[in-house]
């Protein structure tokens, strides 16, 4: 069994604002933080590479045309 990942408050502000908006620019992201963009993209890169984030679309089925 393994440990579970140590987060600190920039990964975990990064992945809260992915939830909010999976869109969300990593420059706003790094200002609400107070880090740079390059240190965003980075934790980015790792959370993903480390599969603790995935960032992924969903459909919307009302927009499709399904009642």
């Amino acid at each position: 069994m393994s440990r579970a990942p140590e987060l600190d408050h920039v990964d975990r502000g990064i992945i809260k604002a992915l939830q909010r908006n999976g869109r969300e620019p990593f420059r706003r992201i790094a200002d609400k933080l107070g880090v740079s963009e390059a240190t965003v993209r980075a934790r980015y890169a790792r959370l993903c590479n480390d599969n603790i984030l995935q960032v992924t679309g969903v459909t919307n089925p009302l927009g499709l045309g399904f009642e």
